[in-house]
Formats: structure tokens, C-alpha cells, sequence
């Protein structure tokens, strides 16, 4: 595992559903684990600003989660994506 080489370190909702503090500290050892092997921590259901604030004053900056938006078919996706793509082209 040491020599395989990996870009983050994803935490998914059961990890940060943390509610006591020693739940927290799991978090937050995680993150610090993930930030000084130099990998983004990736937090998975993020549903509200507290959350996210809660793991940003903890070092994390990368978040997915309802927050951010709910999940759509992939084909939306890509829909969305090639017209935000197009319209930066026609502006540049």
C-alpha cells in the first residue's frame, strides 16, 4: 500500500456523519493523515454549510454532497458540461 501512488484519500458519509467527539477526532486524524502524505481528503456527503465549514477549519477543501448539488443522470451531465464548454469558447 506505502508505494501505491494515489491522488486523494476519499472519506465517505459514514465517516463524517461524526457526532461525538471521538468521531470527530477520527475526522480529523484522517484529514491530517491525508494532508501530511501531501493527498487531498475528499469528504463524501456533504449536505449543509456547517458541515463544510467544520471540515474546512479542519484542513479539508475538497467536499461532494448535496450541498453542492444532487446526483443527475450522467447524459445531463455531459449535456451541462458541453455547453458550459461551448460558451467558454465563444467567449474566448
Amino acid at each position: 500500500m506505502l508505494k501505491t501512488p494515489a491522488a486523494g484519500s476519499v472519506q465517505d458519509r459514514p465517516v463524517f456523519r461524526a457526532v461525538d467527539a471521538s468521531d470527530k477526532a477520527i475526522v480529523s486524524t484522517i484529514i491530517s493523515m491525508a494532508n501530511s502524505l501531501n493527498l487531498q481528503a475528499i469528504v463524501k456527503g456533504v449536505d449543509t454549510e456547517k458541515q463544510q465549514q467544520l471540515l474546512f477549519n479542519k484542513g479539508c477543501t475538497h467536499y461532494q454532497g448535496y450541498l453542492f448539488g444532487k446526483p443527475i443522470p450522467i447524459t445531463r451531465f455531459e449535456d451541462t458540461c458541453g455547453s458550459a464548454l461551448d460558451l467558454e469558447n465563444t467567449t474566448n
